[in-house]
């Protein structure tokens, strides 16, 4: 049984391994299988060789889109690397860049915190040494104040001195702390 002639020539086409010409010596069309070598004539096709012309061409055309699909499945794969890997490098830049960020906000919190702590000890050191500035004013101050305060007298009584308040008129046998602490150097 032969086919149409429309319907080989669609087969021909479909015939992936095989050159489809027109034999100028014979004046027909001629199918030539160029791996194999072998050549048919259009008035020559039988049933058989269409079939297997058929099974090879849909064996080698799953093959040739099995090839295709490879081809485009690595390419896909490939794009994923390299997808996958533009993210890393990405995610590794802004995951430095946000660490960079957080420590530059951290070294701020420490420096503050550093001038504070100098803020506070410099504040410290001051109000010391002003305590001891209006101690020491204080003290000169009071040295005047106390000698007017408290005088040396004798008792012709006990043949002995004693210590008198002027504004209280409280006496004591013994020195007065306070006269004896702001005049070290005197003996009275």
């Amino acid at each position: 049984m032969h086919a149409d002639r429309d319907d080989l020539q669609d087969l021909w086409y479909a015939w992936l391994t095989v050159e489809v010409y027109v034999d100028p010596a014979q004046d027909v069309t001629c199918l030539h299988n160029i791996w194999t070598g072998e050549k048919i004539f259009d008035f020559r096709m039988t049933d058989k060789k269409l079939r297997e012309i058929t099974k090879e061409n849909l064996v080698f055309e799953a093959e040739y889109d099995a090839r295709i699909q490879a081809h485009k499945d690595r390419e896909a794969d490939w794009d994923a690397v390299v997808r996958n890997f533009s993210a890393t490098i990405m995610q590794r830049m802004y995951r430095f860049w946000a660490g960079n960020k957080r420590m530059e906000e951290m070294r701020w919190k420490i420096v503050m915190h550093q001038k504070e702590k100098e803020r506070q000890s410099e504040q410290a050191a001051s109000i010391l040494l002003q305590a001891f500035w209006r101690g020491r004013t204080e003290r000169l101050e009071m040295r005047s104040w106390i000698a007017q305060i408290y005088c040396k007298r004798w008792d012709d009584r006990r043949q002995k001195a004693f210590y008198e308040n002027v504004y209280t008129y409280e006496k004591t046998w013994h020195r007065p702390y306070i006269h004896a602490r702001l005049f070290p150097e005197k003996e009275w």
